[in-house]
């Protein structure tokens, strides 16, 4: 077992300092370990420490199965039909159903405390409520003023950020409660807030590339005969 712990920690810390460095095919290895790496960390931490109510622990795996279903899947798709993959794809799928999973989950372990807190969510939605606004030119303006953007794909484009600061609440709320003295919590919540800050830099390069595209003017004699 303790092998096995060291093997998912070795893996999520040469994973991403070894990726610039390596070719595609080898990328693609590493970001599907670093992914599953979190599967094997959250498994190893169910069975080894048996926590009374798992069920909050198995909605997690349940998640993040979702999510690296999502990235095997959308590996499959850039190497098979490359450019020509829609979106939102088959991941897209699996990567929203991680979603609500995570939340359950999360609202699980918030009410294992027995105290609502409303406190905590007043500060969490505060937070919460500045990043959108920051983040509301960069990240869903380009998807409502772009031409040339199917209805579908602008709002699977605009839900993932949405779905981002969902979650961003519910990891604040978190770190505000009672939660946030316990070393499990405290090492859940560093790394939600990474993949939410991760997600969401993704999701401006992406919102920022389909404005471009979008408004680009058209190359003289790209339509010519």
């Amino acid at each position: 077992m303790r092998r096995i712990r060291w093997i998912s920690l070795a893996v999520a810390v040469a994973g991403p300092a070894i990726y610039p460095f390596v070719a595609a095919t080898g990328k693609d290895a590493i970001y599907l370990l670093s992914s599953a790496s979190v599967l094997v960390a959250l498994w190893w931490g169910v069975r080894t420490y048996q926590p009374a109510d798992r069920s909050p622990w198995l909605l997690l795996m349940a998640g993040f199965g979702c999510f690296f279903l999502g990235d095997a899947t959308s590996i499959v798709l850039d190497h098979t039909v490359g450019a020509a993959k829609p979106f939102p794809s088959l991941a897209d799928v699996a990567y929203l159903l991680f979603y609500p999973l995570v939340y359950v989950a999360i609202g699980r372990f918030l009410s294992s405390t027995g105290h609502p807190d409303r406190a905590a969510w007043v500060d969490a939605s505060i937070w919460t409520t500045g990043a959108a606004v920051v983040l509301w030119e960069p990240l869903f303006q380009p998807y409502i003023v772009a031409d040339g953007v199917s209805a579908l794909s602008s709002i699977a484009g605009m839900v993932y950020p949405l779905l981002d600061l969902g979650l961003l609440l519910m990891v604040l709320r978190m770190l505000a409660g009672r939660l946030s003295v316990y070393p499990a919590y405290l090492l859940l919540t560093a790394g939600l807030v990474s993949l939410v800050a991760v997600d969401l830099a993704f999701n401006v390069r992406e919102a920022q590339n389909v404005y471009v595209t979008a408004n680009s003017p058209m190359p003289a004699g790209c339509c010519s005969t």
